[in-house]
């Protein structure tokens, strides 16, 4: 017999395989929301970062306003506000210029964070200089508490330079 006369077929060969690229449309979805998912995440901590020192700065005047509310004493709220806003100041990048200021330069400072608001230098702020020390001066608390409440909301987000530990 001659193998050309043989009724044989060629061999089977196995299905083409099925390609990973490119990907179908769900896994481009999938990808596209992993990836919003992370970018969303990295910018939530970069703002957390970034609002750092505002958050932590209305914290500790939550407890002023606590323990002003408990003790009424309008002096030792003003010596507490004063030492806030000079741990502001100082966890700000220029901090280290600042250090040694004082009186009428340190409100002027302070007011020159927040533009176009002068609550230290003409407002109820400017008690916090003497206050602390002059038992005899009247002072009106909740003035202070809302206008540091207001500045600190207007604070600029400086929070990315802030040096290791709590202001």
């Amino acid at each position: 017999m001659n193998p050309a006369e043989l009724p044989l077929r060629d061999g089977a060969l196995p299905p083409p395989l099925i390609a990973w690229w490119p990907l179908a449309p769900g896994w481009w979805l999938v990808l596209t929301g992993l990836g919003m998912l992370v970018g969303g995440c990295l910018w939530w901590g970069y703002q957390r970062r970034r609002t750092r020192l505002r958050r932590l700065a209305l914290a500790r005047l939550q407890a002023l306003r606590a323990d002003h509310a408990q003790t009424g004493d309008a002096h030792a709220l003003a010596g507490q506000a004063s030492m806030l806003c000079r741990q502001i100041l100082l966890a700000l990048p220029q901090g280290t210029s600042l250090r040694a200021v004082t009186g009428e330069a340190l409100l002027e400072a302070l007011d020159s964070l927040v533009p176009g608001q002068q609550f230290f230098t003409q407002g109820a702020g400017r008690a916090l200089v003497a206050a602390p020390y002059d038992p005899r001066s009247t002072l009106d608390a909740e003035a202070i508490l809302q206008g540091l409440e207001q500045w600190l909301n207007r604070l600029p987000p400086h929070a990315f330079a802030l040096r290791l530990g709590d202001a």
